[in-house]
């Protein structure tokens, strides 16, 4: 497992990732400094979106909704995975410790483990599948990013909209995605104030005598 040097300093000059325009309304209207980026949804538009963005210094958040795999995960769960599964193989490690630490302190309850990523809605047998391999939860566009981040800071933060016994196409699925969206608007101002938090120190100029 690949784990980057983290300076902590780099989230203040960096940007958040949201796949879909809902994440990002949710995002900018909780807090309307937050530097969110949209990635579109699915590899080929995450994969796009961060090349054009790779020489850009500063960490990368990723922020917006996913599928559980893991049956002891509900829809409106905070997911702040440790690590996501590339899609050559191998997982990349996050950094993660400092916003966990923000969450908690803040009071959200959240979730760790394996984030996956897949090019498709994953139901049923599949997502067993991906239970069985370790994984906690899915979404479209993770791996991808992280797979174009380098060495940079990477953190995921995802809230859980469908699970094995709420799927998609069932009756509840607007009203739980709507909470998700709520809750996403919620964290804003927290993961504004964290990344924020690591601005570097200014330092005053001498006096001109």
């Amino acid at each position: 497992m690949s784990a980057p040097a983290s300076s902590g300093i780099v989230w203040a000059s960096g940007i958040v990732w949201a796949p879909l325009r809902l994440e990002a309304w949710a995002l900018r209207l909780g807090a309307p400094g937050l530097p969110v980026v949209r990635c579109g949804l699915g590899p080929a538009r995450a994969e796009a979106a961060a090349r054009a963005r790779a020489s850009q210094p500063g960490a990368w958040l990723v922020l917006g909704l996913c599928g559980a795999t893991d049956p002891r995960l509900r829809a409106g769960d905070v997911f702040v995975p440790d690590a996501v599964r590339l899609p050559g193989g191998g997982d990349r490690r996050l950094s993660a410790a400092s916003l966990r630490a923000a969450l908690a302190d803040a009071g959200f309850a959240f979730a760790e483990g394996l984030l996956a990523s897949a090019d498709h809605v994953v139901r049923g047998s599949e997502r067993a599948a991906f239970h069985a391999a370790g994984v906690r939860a899915v979404d479209m566009e993770s791996a991808w990013l992280a797979q174009h981040a380098g060495d940079r800071d990477l953190a995921v933060v995802r809230v859980v909209v469908d699970a094995p016994d709420q799927e998609l196409r069932e009756a509840g699925f607007p009203l739980r995605a709507w909470r998700g969206l709520s809750t996403l608007r919620r964290l804003a101002p927290l993961i504004s104030n964290w990344m924020g938090s690591h601005a570097l120190p200014v330092t005053p100029l001498p006096a001109v005598r």
